[in-house]
C-alpha cells in the first residue's frame, strides 16, 4: 500500500474577507505582458499583500506580478500571458488565508 504524506501542509486562519468581482481588460493577446490589470473586489487593503493568479482551461498558472493596492476595493497588477492558450482564465486570490475565485474573468486570445 502506498502512503500519502502532507508534511508542509499548513491551514491558515482567514483573517477577513476577501471577493473579486472583475478584471479590466477582460481579454489580452498571449504575445505580450498585460500591464496594469484593474482587478475589482473588496478586501484588498490592510494585512499580507494580495497573491493573484490566473488559471487557464489547461491548468496552467500565471502568478500576477508589480501588485499595488489602490483602494479595497481596486489593484492593479501584471500578468504574463505569453505562455497561456487560448481561452478562459479563472482569477484567483488568496490574503491572509482567505481565498476567492472569479471563473471565466479573463479571455486570453492566440496571437
Amino acid at each position: 500500500p502506498k502512503a500519502a504524506h502532507a508534511d508542509k501542509f499548513v491551514l491558515q486562519e482567514c483573517l477577513g474577507d476577501v471577493s473579486l468581482s472583475g478584471i479590466v481588460p477582460g481579454a489580452a493577446v498571449n504575445d505580450v505582458v498585460l500591464d496594469d490589470a484593474v482587478v475589482s473586489g473588496l478586501g484588498f487593503s490592510g494585512g499580507s499583500a494580495p497573491q493573484l493568479t490566473l488559471v487557464s482551461i489547461t491548468g496552467s498558472t500565471v502568478a500576477a506580478t508589480d501588485v499595488q493596492v489602490s483602494a479595497d476595493d481596486t489593484l492593479t497588477c501584471d500578468f504574463d500571458v505569453t505562455t497561456l492558450t487560448s481561452g478562459y482564465c479563472k482569477l484567483t486570490i488568496l490574503k491572509d488565508g482567505c481565498y476567492a475565485e472569479l471563473d471565466a474573468a479573463l479571455l486570453v486570445v492566440n496571437a
